[in-house]
């Protein structure tokens, strides 16, 4: 070996002993920092009870029968992490259009108050007797605040008032006056001292935390309009103030849009289907037909026309006279008729395809008992093909609802088609 290679052996060993020795002097220093971090011995919160707070601030729902912050923020549900919770005054905060992420965490457990029964402290009306007092059982605030379904995002603005001291009954009782004289169906919901929702019944005197007020968007009188919008939202303004609660709103301008969108989607699948049986060459007998439609579980109504109904009450078609003139209750031999219309109202109907085959059926056999004819709105002869055309048509009108999330015939449909 060269000189020259001897001595950049040396070195090469002379450095990495060097690393080594740094290594374990640095590994000594961080040990020394952590044995004086962890010197002092320090109780286990979780297993010493005695090492765990309770302090005024911290309650259970139901010990002073008010609903705790976590299950209030649950309630509210569009709450951005960021706002700041203001009680006492009133504060009106504007949501954005934005969709936040929804982040799944565990929900805090709310023990609801088990007092015993009290004919004053009934949440209900006689009329709701069938919902139970509260239990002893553990529910997540997700479980115990849940909405009933007599609200829809997809067709009501949803608005909350929350307090955390009971709200003035005699005042919940004049804007419940003030905002159902406004024309629009309103839904109400009340947010009880436990935690849960129950519908609003103004009626009664009981300790209400809160309000989840629905107001219907449209309907098929055309959509919410930016006045009477502003003069609700006013008389909401001065309730907030009047009782120091806190006004959740979402955006007035997102909601006057989507009325308008929703007012739009409607007109597009609100069809009536009209069949017509008219009278060939003289007028058929109103005894016959009373006898056709009472054999086929057609029934006259109030109104002078003959509904079909399913065996739960709900109305599937109708049968009116084609002069419109309401038939007579007991038809004598000289009552006669030159037609009638078969009615179908497609948005409000379940099952629709099935209903306008039964509705069909009967009306084709009814012109042929009759001698009659069977003609669309237009007067043209109905044929098997252009049944299979409406039939058609219905299935993209279902459709278009259903992508919605609208049901054909559910209760938001039967609200928005009234």
């Amino acid at each position: 070996m060269t000189d020259l290679q001897l001595v950049l052996l040396g070195v090469g060993a002379i450095v990495i002993l060097l690393v080594v020795l740094y290594n374990w002097w640095d590994q000594q220093r961080y040990k020394k920092r952590a044995q004086a971090a962890f010197a002092s011995y320090q109780q286990d919160v979780l297993l010493d009870p005695s090492m765990t707070p309770m302090d005024a601030d911290t309650r259970m729902a139901g010990e002073d029968d008010l609903p705790d912050d976590d299950a209030l923020a649950t309630a509210r549900r569009q709450t951005s992490t960021n706002d700041e919770m203001t009680y006492g005054r009133p504060t009106i905060k504007i949501q954005d259009d934005r969709t936040e992420p929804v982040i799944a965490r565990k929900e805090p457990v709310i023990q609801p108050k088990v007092e015993p029964a009290k004919a004053e402290n009934n949440l209900f009306s006689p009329n709701a007797a069938s919902a139970a007092a509260p239990t002893n059982t553990l529910k997540t605030a997700r479980e115990v605040l849940t909405y009933p379904s007599q609200q829809d995002e997809k067709a009501d603005m949803l608005l909350e008032v929350l307090s955390h001291t009971a709200l003035d009954v005699d005042l919940i009782r004049s804007l419940h006056r003030q905002l159902n004289r406004s024309g629009k169906r309103i839904s109400w919901l009340a947010l009880m001292s436990s935690g849960e929702w129950y519908p609003l019944d103004v009626d009664a005197n009981l300790a209400i935390m809160g309000l989840k007020i629905g107001v219907q968007m449209a309907d098929r009188r055309g959509p919410l309009d930016e006045p009477s919008l502003r003069q609700m939202v006013g008389a909401l303004e001065t309730f907030a103030a009047e009782t120091g609660s806190e006004l959740r709103l979402p955006s007035l301008a997102h909601v006057l849009a989507n009325a308008q969108k929703l007012d739009t989607f409607c007109a597009d699948v609100d069809v009536t289907i009209g069949l017509n049986v008219f009278a060939d060459s003289m007028p058929f007998s109103m005894m016959t037909l009373r006898d056709h439609m009472e054999r086929n579980g057609l029934r006259l109504m109030a109104d002078g026309a003959y509904h079909m109904v399913n065996d739960k009450g709900v109305h599937l078609f109708s049968v009116i006279n084609f002069d419109n003139s309401p038939f007579p209750a007991h038809p004598s031999p000289k009552d006669t008729s030159e037609g009638v219309t078969f009615l179908f109202d497609v948005p409000r109907v379940a099952d629709g395809i099935n209903v306008f085959g039964l509705l069909s059926d009967l009306a084709f056999e009814l012109s042929s008992q009759l001698g009659a004819r069977l003609v669309d709105d237009n007067r043209r002869p109905l044929t098997d093909h252009g049944i299979a055309s409406i039939r058609q048509q219905l299935r993209a009108i279902y459709g278009t609802m259903n992508l919605k999330g609208i049901e054909p015939g559910g209760q938001t449909a039967l609200r928005l088609f009234s």
